[in-house]
């Protein structure tokens, strides 16, 4: 198992496998495989025949049986290098089911349930909010900084349906903004009678400023997931455009403010010559933090923490999902992406498309709506 995971961990020192990909085999077989194992006497490669691994789904009972499911895929992965390397026995080795496989039931796809409707959300929203204000007073505002990035991170989630690991892979290069605004009438009166109370007249303004006279501004982002967990390459169109301008302006509002000038690959930040902020260089993850002189990205176990602490805090207020009995968790908000999607109307091949799914997947998983709302349409 070690000269394994010594050669899946080259794999990753040459970008052949992801790093997040090696942590999972490393922890299944290091924290479950290997106790197994121990327990059913499993010391050697001869004592793996068909049959041996079938009490793993018992011995992992407390587990969910996406997560059996996903163990077992591992373990199959550490076998299959096994079988390769001649070390079972070679009538094993022809078995096609050494490794057994859990069945999946309906109950199984709903552990990150979508949020219940609109209010609930508001409901996590406020909180969030309240949680964002909080730490305006703190003495270290490094502390702000942060919860302005589980603000953030939480709401972009929200409104594309990325993946968390998708989002917070995610670099300022891969973002482009459009204004998909339009000319109203009634502004454009309003503009003009503006300019005419000063004493200007349309004629004097030139035609570049009268053509953008009444003109309301609306922004949409355009984001690049170009390593997915299909491994397809995605583009999202999405409402966060303004809010990712308001992150980003936080963080060059911090870097200003604790001037913090800090080099990344040999480079010192600039600043704009409009506002006099540090300029974030564009091959920057998005949500990552400053740290003395590099950018680091929070563990996302310390995000999951909080969501589930800020869950608790407020189950009180919450009704809970509508159909399952699980809680929401950060992977609800690409859920209910999904469900507003299917809601909204929107093509389902479209849908599917944003999200990184296929159609299959997408009705089958993550936009199941209950009966009652089916009955209703």
């Amino acid at each position: 198992m070690r000269k394994y995971l010594d050669d899946e961990k080259e794999k990753v020192d040459n970008e052949l496998l992801k790093p997040s990909t090696y942590k999972n085999k490393k922890e299944c077989l290091d924290r479950h495989f290997l106790c197994y194992c121990d327990e059913y006497n499993l010391l050697t490669t001869r004592d793996i025949k068909v049959g041996a691994l079938d009490k793993y789904i018992i011995y992992r009972s407390e587990a969910k049986a996406l997560t059996k499911r996903k163990e077992l895929s591992l373990i199959s992965g550490f076998i299959n290098y096994l079988i390769k390397h001649r070390m079972l026995d070679a009538y094993e080795a022809a078995q096609k089911d050494l490794v057994p496989k859990v069945r999946l039931v309906d109950a199984d796809w709903d552990s990150n349930p979508p949020i219940r409707d609109l209010d609930e959300w508001n409901t996590i929203l406020k909180h969030l909010r309240r949680y964002v204000k909080a730490a305006e007073k703190h003495p270290n505002p490094r502390t702000a900084l942060w919860r302005k990035h589980f603000y953030s991170l939480l709401l972009v989630l929200k409104q594309t349906g990325m993946r968390p690991d998708e989002a917070r892979r995610m670099k300022w290069r891969d973002i482009e903004f459009e204004n998909v605004g339009r000319i109203s009438k009634r502004q454009r009166d309003l503009d003009l009678g503006e300019l005419k109370a000063q004493g200007f007249e349309e004629w004097e303004l030139g035609p570049e400023v009268v053509e953008d006279l009444g003109r309301v501004y609306r922004y949409v982002s355009h984001i690049r997931v170009l390593k997915s967990k299909t491994g397809a390459q995605r583009e999202i169109t999405s409402n966060s455009a303004e809010l990712l301008a308001r992150w980003k302006r936080d963080l060059r509002e911090y870097l200003d403010k604790n001037e913090l000038h800090f080099e990344l690959n040999g480079v010192e930040l600039k600043r704009d010559k409009d506002d006099g902020l540090p300029v974030i260089p564009d091959d920057v993850l998005v949500f990552s933090l400053p740290d003395k002189n590099e950018w680091k990205l929070p563990p996302y176990n310390t995000l999951n923490i909080r969501w589930r602490y800020m869950i608790n805090k407020i189950e009180g207020e919450l009704k809970g999902p509508q159909m399952s009995e699980h809680s929401y968790t950060i992977y609800s908000l690409r859920s209910t992406r999904a469900q507003e999607l299917m809601d909204m109307g929107v093509d389902v091949y479209l849908a599917s498309t944003q999200l990184g799914h296929s159609v299959a997947v997408l009705e089958k998983i993550y936009a199941r709506l209950t009966q009652s709302r089916r009955a209703t349409k």
